[in-house]
């Protein structure tokens, strides 16, 4: 299974159903369940389906709320930003620890059998 490093306060925004979208400079063509990992901490905090990926520029992205930022996050440029959506957010009753390996900033592929364990 793949996990997605998230900042905090993000992740936790998350959880609680304040933010959908997670905002990337970049597409991915991944979709499905996939674990949620709290940056810097060692731990996956939960699981979510990623979805769909939605282009919208810097200008669009200040109308929407769906990502969870102050609209003074965005300029109003024509600079494109993917919104990753992101549904059904479980966070884990207990946090799993995992191995983080050197030089991974975005994904983690992590054992299956540890976060099927949550």
């Amino acid at each position: 299974m793949l996990g997605l490093i998230i900042n905090d306060p993000y992740i936790t925004d998350i959880f609680e159903g304040k933010k959908i979208w997670e905002l990337r400079s970049r597409n991915t063509h991944i979709r499905g369940t996939i674990a949620l990992i709290k940056k810097g901490s060692g731990l996956v905090l939960g699981t979510a389906n990623l979805t769909d990926v939605i282009l919208l520029t810097e200008k669009e992205m200040r109308c929407r709320k769906e990502h969870g930022e102050p609209k003074s996050n965005f300029g109003k440029s024509d600079r494109f930003i993917y919104a990753w959506v992101l549904r059904y957010a479980k966070r884990f009753t207990k946090p799993i620890s995992y191995k983080h390996p050197s030089g991974a900033v975005i994904w983690v592929k992590l054992p299956k059998l540890a976060v099927q364990k949550a």
